[in-house]
């Protein structure tokens, strides 16, 4: 992500896939070090980064689809449809 900047100059064709692709491996290394990486965890990392809101739906579509589960709060309950792959 620190690198925003260079692909919106680059006219790459799908910036979300590339900050997903960069994001994944971090998130699961996170995971494996016991963080929990839940949407509102994902919304806020976007958010702090300036990413628009199309951005932030692309990134986690592409997550998604990359095999990428976010965690749910304790206590959350979750929807049994996934908004994200419509």
């Amino acid at each position: 992500m620190k690198y925003l900047k260079t692909f919106n100059e680059s006219n790459t064709e799908d910036l979300g896939e590339h900050i997903a692709m960069d994001l994944l491996p971090r998130f699961k290394k996170m995971r494996e070090e016991g963080n929990i990486i839940t949407v509102d965890y994902f919304d806020q990392y976007m958010e702090d980064r300036g990413a628009s809101s199309d951005l932030y739906h692309s990134v986690m579509n592409h997550l998604v689809n990359m095999g990428f589960d976010f965690d749910s709060e304790p206590g959350e309950e979750l929807d049994s449809e996934e908004p994200y792959l419509k």
